[in-house]
């Protein structure tokens, strides 16, 4: 009795063209598992610590919202990560965050630092309320009176609240600005053949604020160690090659 394998054995090419396609099938899980790495200007390693080397970039997304993205600190341990030196501030403080909850007992698996800038502009002609005046007492015995004038901010929907109160020698701001965020970690590769690297997506809901600091890490997943698979597919590879021909 004949078998599929007698077939393809005393069919030399077909015998060469599976051999082929296997020793592609085992280029192609080196690529993709990484073990070809290709130059990028985004991370590096250091000390068993992808480094986040990139800047900060921000975009609108389609409902006009602020969205500020960059790639992630990654380690396996926290302490690779905290022991490094740095010269970025918002990394110092990244990572003096990270040992501060850890002291508290806590497991960290991310941590985020963001350092926003609010610009407030406004101006109207609408009647400010006299709630007090400030006297001056003049030396010809008479007196001036200057008011004092309270306004309520509420003209920034619930982003900005607060109220404002100004006289002659009175100036009082009581001020809350509240923001609001989506965050988003995930990982994506330049090329099909790329190593995958980690980015953090941060969708700034307040319109009236600008992220211009920020820096994220996680812990990385152990390595999935694929060097057994791959010399696995490479001796299957040899034994099939030598069979067939």
């Amino acid at each position: 009795m004949t078998t599929i394998f007698d077939w393809i054995k005393n069919n030399k090419m077909m015998s060469v063209l599976i051999v082929a396609i296997l020793f592609l099938s085992v280029i192609c899980t080196i690529f993709t598992s990484g073990y070809i790495k290709t130059k990028s200007k985004l991370d590096y390693t250091l000390n068993n610590v992808t480094v986040a080397n990139d800047s900060l970039k921000t975009y609108k997304n389609k409902n006009g919202e602020l969205v500020s993205q960059i790639s992630v600190f990654q380690s396996e341990k926290t302490k690779d990560f905290t022991k490094l030196q740095f010269q970025d501030e918002t990394i110092k403080k990244l990572q003096a965050l990270i040992i501060e909850k850890e002291k508290e007992g806590k497991t960290v698996q991310t941590a985020l630092i963001i350092a926003n800038n609010t610009i407030i502009q406004y101006q109207d002609s609408i009647s400010n309320l006299i709630i007090n005046s400030d006297t001056i007492h003049n030396s010809d015995s008479s007196m001036t009176v200057y008011p004092i004038y309270n306004r309520k901010i509420d003209m920034f929907d619930k982003w900005i609240t607060g109220d404002v109160t100004l006289g002659l020698k009175t100036f009082k701001i009581n001020m809350n600005i509240e923001n609001e965020y989506g965050i988003t970690i995930g990982s994506d590769r330049e090329y099909w053949y790329s190593k995958k690297q980690m980015y953090a997506d941060v969708v700034n809901k307040n319109p009236l604020t600008k992220t211009k600091e920020m820096r994220v890490y996680t812990v990385q997943l152990p390595k999935q160690h694929l060097v057994t698979k791959f010399t696995i597919i490479v001796l299957i590879s040899i034994a099939i090659g030598k069979f067939l021909l």
